[in-house]
């Protein structure tokens, strides 16, 4: 008898094996599910988005930041591309050169930052002084970022007065091409030019047309124009151009006069005074100018049509005689 049950007892634990080995395999998920939902949960991610200083003179002028030696506010955006909310500090940390230490100018507190937004700007106040190679950091920490690497941002820069101007366009007359004079007529002639700060400290700026007669060089005449006040820009807002107008009367003149154009600036304790133009010009109400012939290719044996533009660029009424040379 006892023979004949050991086939049912078989079954009985075949048939439990059976079982677990379907149990086992779903009931393994659960065990580590919670392992995979720590790896994977939401977090903040905070980074500087924008840090830049607006208050005093700055500029980037391609070769590196030069800076006033004045009071700035040092603005900061910082940004939450995380999942969820969370809370952060930003730090503004100075570095006087490439050896010393960093000081910490300040920690604020910016609270909550929900997911996905982006901060006012903070408005941080710092005093500049003399010397180079320096640098500003701007730091957000927070609790649970997921990603560090975006939580600085830093400027590279030397402080000092610097003085500039340039001039970024004018309507001084230039000459045609095969010309060697400009026409210009004996009236009242206008000249402006735009000019534009280009340092750290305010400056001034007057445009002065110089005219030297070219058989007489000890008579000239120089002409100015009014005085714009040239205001310094920052790295957060530029400086602007302004407009240098001058007009002169050439009405007693005439002949051909060498006219040359210098812009000067004026700063504490500085001045410069660069010429932007010098050119010959020809005073007379007589005055002409015949565009320059294109190219032409004609085969032998055609005929071809030479177009030329004459323009009476004088005061007055004239007649001209044109003549082809071969």
């Amino acid at each position: 008898m006892e023979h004949l049950r050991n086939p049912q007892r078989t079954s009985t634990k075949l048939a439990i094996a059976l079982i677990l080995l379907f149990l086992i395999p779903t009931a393994t998920p659960l065990i580590g599910s919670t392992g995979a939902d720590t790896s994977g949960r939401a977090a903040p991610d905070f980074g500087v988005s924008l840090m830049t200083m607006s208050g005093a003179g700055s500029i980037d002028r391609g070769d590196g930041i030069t800076v006033e030696p004045a009071a700035h506010d040092i603005r900061v955006v910082v940004k939450n591309t995380g999942d969820i909310g969370g809370s952060a500090s930003l730090q503004l940390v100075h570095k006087g050169s490439p050896t010393a230490g960093e000081y910490i100018v300040t920690t604020i507190s910016l609270g909550t930052i929900p997911a996905l937004t982006t901060s006012n700007p903070i408005i941080i106040p710092w005093t500049a002084t003399t010397g180079d190679d320096q640098t500003l950091f701007a730091r957000v920490t927070g609790n649970g970022d997921s990603n560090p690497a975006n939580n600085e941002q830093r400027k590279d820069f030397d402080v000092k007065n610097n003085h500039s101007g340039i001039s970024v366009s004018d309507t001084v007359p230039t000459l045609a091409p095969g010309e060697t004079s400009v026409g210009l007529t004996r009236t009242v002639q206008t000249i402006n030019a735009s000019v534009r700060n280009n340092g750290v400290k305010n400056i001034s700026a007057v445009l002065e047309v110089t005219l030297t007669e070219q058989s007489n060089p000890s008579n000239s005449f120089a002409y100015y124009s009014n005085t714009q006040t040239l205001q310094s820009g920052s790295l957060y807002a530029p400086s602007s151009p302004k407009d240098l107008t001058l007009a002169y009367d050439p009405s007693a003149l005439s002949g051909l006069w060498t006219l040359d154009v210098k812009i000067f600036y004026n700063g504490t304790l500085w001045n410069d005074a660069p010429s932007i133009a010098s050119v010959t010009v020809r005073l007379s109400n007589y005055t002409a100018s015949l565009s320059s012939l294109g190219d032409r290719s004609i085969e032998p044996g055609q005929t071809g049509t030479l177009t030329f533009l004459l323009k009476n660029t004088g005061g007055l009424q004239d007649s001209f005689q044109i003549s082809s040379i071969t």
